[in-house]
């Protein structure tokens, strides 16, 4: 420990030596934790990739009844749900979240009545649905009527299955759009 004396002559003391706690020089301590970089996740620099080049609204007005991700696996619901479930009686009206191309337009699979459209490399699904209102290749603009809620598929009731993908990745569509 060294004593030395500050501007106003009070004094004060420095610790030089080198030791838990220690220091080498005069210079604050820095905090490390504030040094430590965060690394986001595939899914957040997805999602703000997203946000920044894409205009996105809700394709129903409603209550998630689903998070995106893991949840406890029945004989209908899967154990890592790829999107969230809007909870929508059968025949609500589903606008396209973004605009882009429809690219699929099927009745087959686990969800059931679905369209999917594409903008570049971002994708949105729209599944379990009991009527499409557009064509495979048809070019829609966000908030456009697609489909009307449904049943349709794997489900343990009515609502909407909706996904965003970039490339061939999920993203929680919560990271993207607020249900507040």
């Amino acid at each position: 420990m060294q004593n030395i004396q500050n501007e106003s002559g009070q004094a004060s003391t420095t610790n030089n030596e080198i030791g838990i706690g220690g220091a080498n020089t005069n210079e604050p301590v820095i905090n490390t934790l504030a040094q430590v970089s965060t690394k986001k996740t595939q899914m957040q620099l997805d999602a703000e990739y997203i946000k920044k080049n894409f205009s996105l609204t809700l394709p129903a007005k409603a209550e998630i009844t689903s998070h995106y991700g893991k949840r406890e696996k029945t004989e209908i619901v899967s154990e890592n749900h790829q999107g969230i479930d809007i909870g929508v009686v059968v025949g609500t009206t589903i606008v396209a979240a973004m605009e882009g191309t429809v690219t699929v337009v099927s009745k087959e699979g686990d969800y059931g009545t679905h369209v999917k459209i594409v903008n570049k490399d971002v994708t949105t699904i729209y599944a379990h649905c009991s009527k499409i209102l557009v064509k495979e290749g048809e070019k829609v603009k966000k908030g456009q009527k697609i489909a009307l809620s449904g049943n349709t598929g794997n489900t343990t009731g009515p609502h909407l299955h909706f996904e965003i993908r970039r490339q061939e990745r999920t993203v929680d569509p919560e990271l993207i759009l607020s249900w507040k």
